[in-house]
């Protein structure tokens, strides 16, 4: 456009312009005008639609953020939800398991073994991964030991001492030793005495199962007639417990009084029963007090002291009488006879092997009650009365009857044989 043509369209507007109040009016800059490029129109348009578009994109990640965000949270509030119900069927779970330990504990106690079992693995697949796994492969393998069925206890065994040591849990000594202990009774000696060294011979592992460990050393070397081995054994053990547990110190005295008093080391023997005894006279620490006691009684009676074995026999029998042992008021009252048979009160003999009898029977013991016959017939015939003496050999020997063992028969029909004797045929008939 020539300036000259602008001239003439402005000219033109200003003939077809109304007239406007000049104070209204707008000054128009008609210099601008002049410059003005139509191409300036085009360039402008493309940044307004970008801002535009930059607000629309924008807007767009807001909504797709918001979106997103949504989403998480409804991941979150799922996972969430997955982690309460795992929690409550793994809680479920938990409570299942205890309660058929509960029930098998009180199943193996009355004698349930193979219930007590099937409870357990009921237990085992419920959760196999569970913090009960060694617990309850503990439980499982001693209800087969007392069923005799050691293999069996062993795999379970084995299969508790992987689990801990994978865990690294404070039971690996105490697993180690009920191995040993399986294999002991599977006469895998060699085997038992090296997993028991073994146990030994770590000062990490606890004292109650090295105190452990060395008494049933003690007894396969006293089994074996190694008698100072064993009683270096059996002296370790007391040197682990002394002090912190009076249930093995107790346990370890007596199995030295007694190996003393087999190799008929009195004074040793002596020594120790007192130390048990001494110890404690707790039933739960010590339940050897009252044997103890009666075999202390028994060494004064082959010595004549008789004085100090009465004085032990009361002892002994009070103490059967209050915590109820039948088993060891048995013992008693069968050394109490004998002490008033060699004391000459024959009343009073007879009256505790009446007693004695009387315990056997409570116990159903046939041998027990065989015994106390032989030595109430021994009685009666060193004094003479051979028929009441017959009557209580003939006894023995029926008492024997299912229990047949050729020793004891044989003293028996000795003793019979006698009595013939001394009887008229007619009597003895």
């Amino acid at each position: 456009l020539s300036r000259e043509s602008i001239r003439k369209e402005i000219d033109q507007f200003n003939l077809l312009t109304p007239a406007i109040n000049q104070k209204a009016f707008i000054p128009i800059d008609y210099a601008g005008l002049a410059n003005f490029n139509i191409k300036d129109l085009n360039k402008s348009a493309p940044v307004s639609l970008s801002e535009k578009f930059k607000k629309i994109q924008e807007r767009k990640k807001q909504l797709t953020k918001k979106k997103f965000d949504e989403v998480e949270e409804t991941k979150k509030l799922q996972e969430q939800t997955r982690q309460i119900y795992l929690n409550e069927k793994k809680e479920k779970e938990r409570k299942q398991i205890i309660e058929l330990i509960n029930k098998a504990r009180e199943l193996s106690s009355n004698y349930h073994y193979k219930d007590s079992i099937a409870a357990l693995s009921q237990a085992l697949e419920i959760d196999e991964s569970s913090e009960f796994k060694i617990e309850l492969c503990v439980i499982i393998a001693k209800n087969y030991q007392f069923l005799d069925e050691y293999l069996t206890a062993q795999n379970y065994y084995f299969e508790a001492l992987k689990e801990a040591q994978n865990k690294n849990d404070s039971r690996i000594c105490e697993i180690e030793y009920f191995i040993a202990m399986t294999n002991k009774n599977l006469y895998k000696i060699k085997t038992a005495k090296e997993e028991f060294i073994k146990i030994i011979a770590n000062d990490e592992n606890s004292f109650k199962y090295r105190a452990m460990s060395s008494i049933e050393l003690g007894e396969i070397e006293e089994a074996d007639s190694h008698i100072e081995l064993a009683i270096k054994h059996y002296q370790n053990a007391v040197s682990f417990a002394l002090g912190k547990d009076k249930k093995l110190t107790c346990r370890s005295y007596y199995k030295l009084a007694i190996l003393y008093d087999e190799e008929n080391d009195i004074e040793h023997a002596i020594e120790y029963y007192k130390k048990n005894y001494k110890t404690s006279s707790q039933k739960s620490e010590n339940k050897y007090y009252s044997i103890s006691l009666t075999n202390l009684a028994s060494i004064y009676i082959e010595q004549a002291k008789y004085n100090e074995a009465s004085e032990y026999l009361k002892m002994a029998l009070a103490y059967d009488d209050e915590n109820n042992d039948i088993e060891s008021t048995y013992f008693s009252q069968r050394e109490l006879a004998n002490l008033y048979s060699k004391t000459g009160d024959n009343q009073k003999a007879l009256g505790y092997y009446r007693q004695a009898l009387d315990s056997a029977a409570k116990l159903n013991d046939k041998f027990k009650i065989a015994f106390v016959h032989f030595e109430a017939g021994e009685f009666l015939y060193d004094i003479g009365s051979d028929i009441d003496a017959l009557k209580e050999f003939l006894s023995a020997k029926k008492a024997l009857k299912d229990n047949p063992k050729d020793e004891n028969i044989e003293r028996i029909n000795l003793r019979i044989n006698d009595l013939k004797m001394r009887l008229d045929n007619k009597t003895f008939s």
